[in-house]
């Protein structure tokens, strides 16, 4: 009290609280435990009896006080564990951040990359139909070659579907049409006979001689 009126002109007396006649209530500053406080107030009410009706209140206590001051150091104490705990929760978010948007930027890389996929399956399957529509309708140019054209020509012929068979452009059944009544006719079915059997059909072990 000494400090508070040298230091900040506090006066040593002064009333906190007032009746319903707004006349003071003088306050006893005498220091006092919470027990003999309360001790205190019973003795006042029974000698004052009805005549003032009295209030009881319990503020905060020196030990309640101390309690709270020992909490806020262990609190202050803990404050950079803290902090570095929550720098480490924060960088792991940011991180799981980062990571999240890369994954969505992945996932968009993904469906365009499957779109495209999809564009070039498509556009793939339209040129092996156009080829397989050219290549049926040369099978007849080749027919015509294989009966009017030059053994040269023909030879020519002959390498030229029989590279097609070995790509699978053709198929058995497309060298049979091509070579159907032509003059190679034979000498295609060889080349069928011994792709599908791995042996000459003219093939005879009785020309070995021993």
């Amino acid at each position: 009290m000494r400090t508070n009126h040298k230091e900040y002109g506090i006066p040593y007396n002064f009333n906190l609280f007032e009746d319903d006649y707004v006349y003071p209530l003088k306050m006893n500053w005498e220091l006092r435990t919470e027990k003999q406080a309360e001790k205190y107030f019973k003795k006042l009410s029974k000698t004052l009896e009805s005549d003032y009706k009295l209030n009881y209140y319990v503020g905060e206590t020196y030990d309640t006080l101390k309690d709270f001051m020992n909490t806020s150091k262990r609190v202050i104490k803990d404050m950079p564990n803290n902090q570095a705990l929550f720098e480490e929760l924060n960088d792991y978010i940011n991180y799981y951040r980062k990571m999240e948007q890369k994954n969505k930027h992945l996932q968009v890389e993904i469906r365009r990359l499957e779109n495209k996929n999809e564009e070039l399956q498509t556009e793939n399957r339209m040129l092996h139909n156009f080829l397989n529509v050219m290549l049926q309708t040369i099978k007849k140019f080749f027919n015509k070659l294989l009966h009017i054209r030059s053994e040269k020509d023909k030879d020519n012929v002959v390498e030229e579907i029989t590279s097609y068979h070995g790509l699978g452009y053709y198929n058995d059944r497309d060298l049979h049409d091509i070579a159907d009544d032509t003059p190679r006719e034979e000498e295609i079915n060889s080349y069928i006979y011994e792709q599908n059997y791995g042996i000459d059909k003219d093939y005879d072990d009785r020309d070995i001689d021993i």
